[in-house]
């Protein structure tokens, strides 16, 4: 207890102490480690890194047991689907995509905008490439892979950019492990998918093709990565783990980066 007093003390100091940027100005990121893992890149902006995983465990879970109001939804990739309704462990989906693409047209239902849906997700190593998220939708990893906690998703998602009017508001990741297939970023999303978060989830490179970077998102307000680690196993992130901007608002919410490891195998 006394010790949990004592950091909340001391990242309370820091934030007080701390030197907000000028006007059109962007603090740059100073890396734990010598060799600047983790680099957010040009017009990147680092609210506050925490380092305080232990309650990270409550967090996740709690995540899969509040009351949101919506349609859930089941993915398995080693007894799903495509073709079953996904709506029980029964008659899971195969496909997170095909999860997603229900939550996010059941979401865009007159008498439910005011939901917020759940796709869980169960198996080994899912090979896809995301192209489209979820509209105010928690995806939630559960059991394990190779021993692993969570699934693991195979591949780069570049979610896309003609997807306009703020269709993803609200997509959050929750307990997955995203691994690149590409030499490329892992995800890129661009301008106006505000609200996304990824929470509790790792980024691992590739060690034949080297991801580049972890996650790159441009100009999508309110995105938070809380809990997360990066991994790259043979090299750093060459571009950066993570990646804001180059055009970020300066007048917006900024992102909130916290409990968040940049790691080195």
């Amino acid at each position: 207890m006394k010790r949990t007093i004592f950091i909340l003390i001391l990242l309370f100091a820091v934030l007080m102490c701390r030197t907000p940027p000028a006007e059109g100005q962007h603090r740059p990121w100073q890396s734990y480690y010598s060799n600047n893992r983790g680099y957010l890149g040009s017009g990147g902006y680092n609210d506050a890194f925490f380092n305080i995983f232990g309650d990270l465990d409550d967090l996740v879970a709690s995540y899969g047991t509040a009351d949101t109001g919506g349609t859930v939804y089941y993915v398995d990739n080693n007894a799903g689907n495509d073709n079953n309704d996904g709506l029980s462990w029964d008659t899971p989906k195969l496909t997170i995509a095909a999860a997603m693409a229900l939550s996010h047209a059941d979401i865009a239902l007159t008498n439910k905008g005011a939901n917020r849906n759940r796709v869980y997700v169960k198996g080994d190593d899912f090979d896809e490439d995301l192209t489209d998220l979820a509209q105010k939708t928690d995806i939630i990893g559960v059991g394990s892979d190779d021993g692993n906690k969570g699934p693991r998703l195979l591949g780069n998602h570049t979610i896309d950019a003609t997807a306009s009017g703020y269709n993803y508001n609200g997509c959050r990741f929750i307990n997955m492990t995203f691994y690149n297939q590409a030499a490329s970023a892992i995800f890129v999303v661009p301008t106006g998918h505000n609200a996304l978060e990824w929470i509790g989830c790792r980024f691992e490179s590739n060690s034949s093709a080297d991801a580049t970077i972890g996650i790159q998102i441009t100009a999508c307000n309110d995105t938070k990565i809380i809990g997360c680690e990066f991994l790259n196993s043979t090299s750093e992130w060459s571009t950066g783990a993570i990646v804001f901007g180059p055009d970020w608002p300066r007048a917006r919410v900024l992102p909130v980066i916290r409990s968040t490891a940049i790691l080195e195998s």
